[in-house]
């Protein structure tokens, strides 16, 4: 099990005072430190309804457990291995984030870090214009949370299997390599920004995550999702958590789909939406 995992979710049992059980995976509850936390009375498990949750009991104990384990762990970003080294003591202690490598796929001349890039060009010679945390400017801007469905703009993604307009040539494409934050574009300047993702709760708190910082930002969720979810969702990995970040949130679109995955403990991947035979051909 690797520490990155393990801080992640005592971060959220930090953050939520209580978790279900079954919401952290058998790995961390299954460890030597998970078993000293509970015997100490630092965490303990208690039955609530049907099931059991985990409940912080003493927060001043638990926060000097996760820094003296995690030294760092506010003030280093995990993601390479010196940083992994600092933050776990471990530098295979978690997976490597992009940091801000980007790749664009597209029809539109852009400019990027002020430069003049005739993205159609790059998309069509080398299949794509790869940056490092790059200032965009350009009219539409859309986020893809799957290198699988960027590598198929602009070959197959441009209707849904039901015709629905989702990808069109008007549209700037971004896939960033790890997880979107604060470090993956120096600047967007761009009027319209569309997250496109899995509806899930990782895909759902990407979005918030970008939103925060460009509020011009809206989710695409396709009209007929319900449809979609009902014959094409697969089941809820064993470690989804959902954040506070989702827990807190208004958004009538997030609201839509958290809805979706409390009721049927399952969720919809992106590629869900398009048909295997190369929709919009």
């Amino acid at each position: 099990m690797s520490k990155e995992l393990e801080l992640r979710y005592f971060e959220v049992i930090l953050s939520n005072g209580q978790v279900s059980k079954t919401s952290v995976p058998v790995t961390v509850r299954n460890s030597e430190v998970y078993a000293q936390l509970v015997n100490a009375s630092i965490l303990s498990e208690e039955r609530k309804g049907p099931g059991k949750v985990i409940r912080l009991v003493d927060q001043e104990a638990f926060v000097k457990f996760l820094d003296a384990r995690f030294p760092g762990r506010k003030s280093a970003t995990g993601g390479t291995a010196i940083s992994n080294q600092y933050r776990y003591r471990d530098s295979k202690g978690g997976a490597k984030s992009g940091h801000g490598l980007v790749i664009l796929r597209g029809w539109k001349t852009i400019r990027v870090n002020g430069h003049r890039v005739d993205l159609g060009e790059a998309t069509e010679r080398f299949g794509g214009f790869a940056c490092f945390q790059p200032i965009i400017e350009t009219e539409r801007f859309c986020t893809v949370e799957n290198l699988s469905c960027l590598a198929g703009i602009p070959a197959r993604l441009d209707v849904s299997s039901d015709g629905e307009a989702v990808l069109d040539r008007e549209q700037v494409y971004a896939h960033a390599y790890g997880r979107i934050g604060k470090q993956t574009f120096s600047e967007l300047r761009c009027p319209e920004i569309t997250h496109f993702g899995d509806w899930d709760y990782t895909g759902l708190d990407e979005y918030l995550r970008l939103q925060a910082i460009y509020p011009q930002t809206k989710l695409y969720v396709p009209e007929k999702l319900e449809d979609y979810w009902s014959t094409r969702s697969k089941p809820l990995k064993k470690e989804a958590v959902i954040t506070r970040r989702l827990q807190e949130s208004q958004d009538p679109k997030v609201l839509r789909v958290l809805n979706l995955l409390g009721r049927t403990n399952r969720f919809l991947e992106q590629e869900a939406i398009f048909s295997t035979n190369s929709p919009g051909q």
